[in-house]
């Protein structure tokens, strides 16, 4: 019996197949022998152990404190999905109060504070007079 198998990928495709369904890449006509096929496989799981030895020793530098680290990244991910289909499954609830006693429930908005009108009067006058001083200086009668 001869699989058919994508040329690209190697997944193994059915035999009406015209496009990879893993790869998407167009299908061959030419088929491998059972010889080659079981070649690739051999190739494959190869290259599999090879991938997995690989990730071992990396995981394998990662020091204990980032492996927990990383843990608790998962888990919080998965409390935030978790949460959040809890939330889409609630329904929203109707606000209890009509719209007019919305506005009495609302924090007062903060007032700003008015400046006294003396404060502005004595701003002033010392301004007129820096600005005497000033002309007086330049003019030199000081």
């Amino acid at each position: 019996m001869v699989e058919k198998v994508c040329k690209n990928c190697e997944a193994t495709l059915s035999e009406d197949a015209e496009y990879c369904d893993h790869c998407g890449a167009k299908v061959d006509t030419e088929e491998l022998s059972d010889e080659e096929f079981a070649e690739s496989i051999t190739r494959d799981t190869t290259l599999q152990k090879e991938l997995n030895e690989e990730a071992e020793q990396l995981q394998s530098r990662f020091t204990p404190e980032y492996q927990a680290f990383l843990a608790k990244m998962e888990e919080d991910e998965k409390n935030k999905e978790a949460q959040t289909k809890t939330v889409e499954a609630e329904p929203a609830q109707p606000n209890p109060l009509p719209q007019s006693d919305l506005k009495l429930v609302e924090e007062p908005k903060e007032k700003k504070k008015k400046v006294p009108t003396w404060v502005w009067i004595v701003c002033g006058i010392i301004l007129l007079v820096l600005i005497v001083l000033l002309i007086l200086k330049l003019t030199k009668k000081i």
